[in-house]
């Protein structure tokens, strides 16, 4: 009896070890029995192709981030390319350099390298820059000594410290003058260089909204406003003139003050220099001669963004202007000094 006890024993555990590496084994996408093993290689193979599909995600948004910071609007390219070549001077571009980091160094570096081909010591400096056919002289800064018959490198900057910072589209062009050490002009030379291997687009339509800023008025409870245009005013052979702003401020000192700033498109229509001012304005009827500051100068064929600002600052009161201002614009010939034409403007406040 004993001994059949122990076959039994014997068989039911070879029954259940049988059973349980029945259970042990898995069966894979193909139907095939997997040992416990396989599928812990199988498992730890999918953590590594799990942990590597997050590496890889991890790097791609990475190098988006990296390419997203790159892709700004600043460059800073190089050149070797004469510019400009004639018997006193020479001029090669080396580098164009486009910044946008801080107000004090947001702008347009040029990198000049100037040969002095005089036997004298000269000033080298621009005039009349302009870019994309629209005066920039405000903004563009060109001055630096060079000794005769020597090579120096200097840089020309265009910052724009009160507003967003132009985008050159095509080319800059500047009139490069020498003084010697008398202050006399002994030379000018026009100079172009082309941008169209740098241009830079920015954001089109911000751009072109700051442009036509029509559809942004402020008005304040105080009276105060801001009012943008883009309205052709005046037309003619000689000028063409655009409004585009109109903002008055009030300041309170031993009484209120006010000031007017009109932002006027001036466009040179003529093949020569002008210089301009106005003459007889007056505000809904009477005279504000003597509360006006307007004059400036553009070059031929070009455009100019002239402020005419009408400032309170005498012992008798600006009147609040809420109609109209109508003002002769005076036109002189830059090189001959002479008037060669006088034109009315009128521009309404409503």
């Amino acid at each position: 009896m004993k001994y059949y006890l122990n076959i039994m024993m014997v068989l039911l555990i070879l029954t259940m070890g049988a059973c349980n590496d029945k259970e042990a084994i898995e069966k894979d996408e193909n139907n095939e029995e997997v040992t416990p093993d396989e599928v812990n290689d199988e498992n730890k193979e999918e953590q590594e192709e799990n942990d590597a599909s997050e590496s890889n995600n991890e790097t791609t948004e990475n190098n988006e981030n990296i390419s997203k910071e790159e892709n700004n609007n600043e460059f800073n390219q190089e050149f070797n390319e004469e510019i400009y070549d004639s018997d006193d001077i020479r001029i090669v571009l080396k580098e164009i350099k486009r910044q946008e980091g801080g107000i004090m160094n947001k702008g347009y570096y040029i990198a000049l390298e100037v040969e002095n081909k005089l036997a004298k010591d000269v000033v080298v400096f621009s005039t009349n820059e302009s870019a994309d056919d629209k005066m920039i002289d405000s903004m563009a800064s060109l001055s630096a000594p060079v000794k005769g018959n020597s090579v120096e490198l200097i840089e020309m900057s265009i910052k724009s410290f009160d507003k967003d910072l132009l985008f050159i589209q095509e080319k800059l062009e500047f009139t490069v003058s020498l003084s010697d050490e008398d202050f006399d002009v002994i030379g000018e030379h026009p100079v172009i260089i082309d941008f169209t291997p740098v241009a830079i687009n920015g954001n089109q339509e911000e751009n072109e909204g700051k442009e036509d800023n029509s559809g942004l008025n402020e008005e304040k409870e105080n009276g105060d406003f801001e009012r943008n245009y883009n309205d052709v005013i005046y037309d003619s052979e000689q000028i063409k003139v655009t409004l585009k702003r109109i903002k008055k401020e009030t300041v309170r000192d031993v009484r209120e003050k006010q000031t007017y700033y009109i932002n006027l498109e001036i466009e040179n229509k003529l093949d020569k220099n002008i210089s301009f001012w106005s003459e007889k304005t007056i505000a809904d009827g009477k005279s504000i001669d003597k509360y006006i500051a307007f004059i400036d100068k553009v070059v031929a064929n070009k455009t100019v963004d002239a402020v005419m600002k009408v400032q309170d600052f005498s012992d008798d009161p600006l009147p609040i202007i809420e109609d109209y201002i109508e003002s002769e614009i005076v036109v002189v010939d830059e090189e001959s000094s002479q008037r060669i034409g006088v034109h009315t403007i009128k521009f309404d406040f409503q």
